[in-house]
């Protein structure tokens, strides 16, 4: 009996050739890319990529291999050239004529000392999409400003209200913030190589992590229309039944916006005060958000975290 192999299904992103010169801030574009398909060559430096020694590193065998550098690297090849040599510089534009994207997470200066000029790219290579994602863009006043995850959130207000409100503002963990803005990066990517089957014509998307992390929470947009100032809500939730709440071996998390969330969740926990029926005015929870907290709270220990 012959068994039939199974082919596997085309990627949204086959028969796209990406070339990876990010930083390790930015490599998860190229992931995203080569995930949907596309063939992903990531260029490395001699000596290797700085993320294969970034924290934290799985013992294998004589090696110590990083895990950020894995999940930020799936789904794609590697060559080695060195962009600062003048043969390596030759070889890399070779290989952008032949590419469809090019992911960068560096500036225009940079690129121009080795013979890429981003102001002509529509005449060298025109039909290239080159995918920038840096920490402020590659124009304005910040654009020449060097950063990581920690600055843009920082920079773009993100850590402004995060953290407990009697101390410091606090970075959200694993890197959050780039990783959002490689998303973006992403989307814009895809959005140009559709745009690019109508014109024929590249582009350069650019994508700056502050401007994609300002506009996180609505802070700048809740300003501008209507003066409000978000603080840092800190421990106190304004918001009941959306947050963490102590269970027996551990917190959940809950997050109910809407009213029929609301009734299932005081159906089940059967809670007299709860199935009033000024409680399911959304204006009636937030006046008494204390109250409804405190029954949440006495109801989540009750219970470990899989009951």
């Amino acid at each position: 009996m012959e068994v039939a192999e199974r082919e596997e299904p085309r990627g949204a992103l086959d028969g796209i050739h990406v070339l990876d010169v990010a930083e390790p801030f930015g490599a998860y574009v190229s992931r995203i890319l080569g995930d949907l398909g596309a063939d992903v060559i990531k260029i490395e430096p001699p000596g290797g990529d700085p993320g294969r020694q970034m924290v934290p590193l799985l013992p294998v065998g004589a090696e110590q291999l990083s895990l950020p550098f894995v999940h930020a690297n799936l789904n794609k090849r590697s060559i080695v050239l060195d962009v600062h040599q003048p043969q390596d510089q030759e070889r890399f534009r070779v290989l952008a004529r032949q590419a469809d994207v090019v992911v960068s997470t560096e500036g225009v200066a940079a690129w121009a000392t080795r013979g890429v000029d981003l102001k002509r790219l529509s005449t060298d290579f025109p039909r290239l999409i080159w995918t920038s994602l840096t920490p402020f863009g590659l124009s304005g006043p910040y654009s020449a400003y060097v950063g990581n995850n920690i600055v843009a959130e920082a920079m773009g207000g993100l850590m402004y209200i995060q953290g407990d409100d009697t101390r410091p503002p606090c970075v959200s963990p694993y890197e959050q913030g780039m990783h959002l803005a490689s998303l973006h990066a992403a989307f814009g990517t895809l959005s140009a190589l559709w745009e690019r089957r109508v014109s024929g014509c590249g582009q350069v998307v650019e994508v700056s992590a502050q401007e994609v992390l300002a506009q996180i929470y609505y802070v700048l947009v809740r300003y501008s229309y209507g003066k409000d100032i978000l603080r840092r809500t800190g421990a106190r939730n304004p918001q009941p039944a959306n947050g963490y709440y102590r269970c027996q071996d551990g917190h959940v998390f809950l997050s109910l916006f809407q009213p029929h969330q609301w009734d299932r969740l005081v159906d089940l926990m059967q809670d007299p005060l709860l199935m009033a029926p000024a409680f399911r005015e959304r204006a009636y929870q937030y006046a008494h958000a204390d109250l409804v907290e405190e029954h949440l709270q006495q109801y989540a220990e009750r219970f470990d975290r899989w009951t």
